[in-house]
């Protein structure tokens, strides 16, 4: 059955309203989200569209995956600011030929991920178009006391990381060599989850002072966090512990694990800590904690890799850029993870 077969208003009164029924004021031209917010407490907003996920590229062209990337990329943005997630409104389009499984499948998959992180699917946006495209609006909660931002960071502290490393580009490129790679670094492609319980524990807890997600790469992610925040990085890469399976990843395709680590996918978050409060971090999350380096005064972002200090490769997918991967395409990309200039 195809959407043009039912129209907008059965599309709504059957698929939507019976996923949404207990959604309270669903089917009016707002969504009403009960916060109970104190007095200290704001709502905190980020948009975000979805780019088609890597997982269609490897032959997994459920559309599950495109919904649950969808909240993926806006619950992150809430994770880095440690905002509680409260609800989600997605913008579909899709061409009236479209099979109703579709958008079905799409809505199951951000269901899905909404509901790992406590955030409900509201209301939303349904029209119709010459191709597939998602767009969402995630709104969450936190006290104005312990919001956190990109200004923070003071010399001396640690640079840490928040989240498993290098597990998505082991999981894509091994796919592409025909190997199959293990579930734990599958679920990194096809369902990555966002940070947010370790965000808010941070933010409750007061443990990061500048935080930002790694959406766009590592090196773009750490210098979009300098330059908030006015200060220098020293990194030393040399030092990182990677897992397992990544390292396995890396042997077999023939290159050092970090240069695994240095492109977008993992979703992880950037941050800064006091050194006395790095065990604490470790403490109240449930995920890996890399520590990459050193805050210092001054503009540079330094790093070590190999025993040699520089400035890192460009390994960034930047938006109207001519090397984006959404322009020059994922083949394009990959080719710089594996050969391009580690250090500029």
């Amino acid at each position: 059955m195809r959407l043009r077969d039912l129209g907008e208003r059965e599309l709504s009164r059957t698929l939507l309203a019976e996923r949404y029924a207990s959604v309270p004021y669903f089917g009016n031209d707002v969504a009403v989200v009960p916060t109970r917010l104190r007095p200290d407490e704001v709502l905190v907003a980020t948009t975000d569209p979805c780019p088609p996920p890597v997982a269609f590229e490897l032959g997994f062209r459920d559309y599950y995956y495109l919904g649950w990337l969808l909240g993926a990329i806006n619950f992150s943005d809430l994770a880095a600011a440690g905002a509680r997630p409260l609800c989600i409104l997605p913008s579909i389009v899709m061409p009236g030929e479209s099979e109703v499984h579709t958008l079905s499948r799409l809505l199951d998959g951000l269901d899905a991920c909404s509901a790992t992180v406590g955030a409900l699917v509201v209301g939303g946006n349904l029209k119709e178009g010459p191709a597939i495209d998602a767009t969402a609006t995630a709104i969450g909660a936190a006290r104005s006391r312990e919001l956190v931002t990109r200004t923070g960071a003071r010399a001396g502290q640690l640079v840490v990381l928040i989240g498993n490393t290098g597990h998505f580009w082991a999981a894509v490129l091994l796919k592409r060599m025909g190997i199959e790679p293990d579930d734990r670094l599958l679920s990194a492609v096809l369902t990555p989850r966002p940070k947010v319980a370790a965000g808010t524990a941070f933010a409750r807890e007061r443990l990061l002072s500048a935080c930002i997600d790694n959406s766009d790469g590592l090196q773009p992610s750490l210098q979009l966090l300098a330059e908030a925040s006015s200060v220098g990085f020293r990194l030393d890469l040399d030092t990182v512990e990677f897992s397992r399976p990544v390292r396995a990843a890396a042997a077999q395709l023939g290159v050092p694990p970090l240069r695994l680590a240095l492109g977008w996918g993992d979703w992880q978050l950037v941050g800064t800590c006091e050194r006395d409060d790095l065990e604490r971090v470790r403490a109240v999350c449930d995920e890996e904690v890399h520590v990459l380096g050193v805050v210092e005064p001054g503009n540079e972002v330094l790093a070590m890799v190999g025993g040699q200090l520089g400035r890192l490769g460009r390994f960034e997918s930047e938006r109207f850029a001519a090397d984006s991967w959404f322009t020059a395409g994922l083949g394009s990309y990959i080719e710089r993870i594996l050969t391009g200039p580690l250090l500029q």
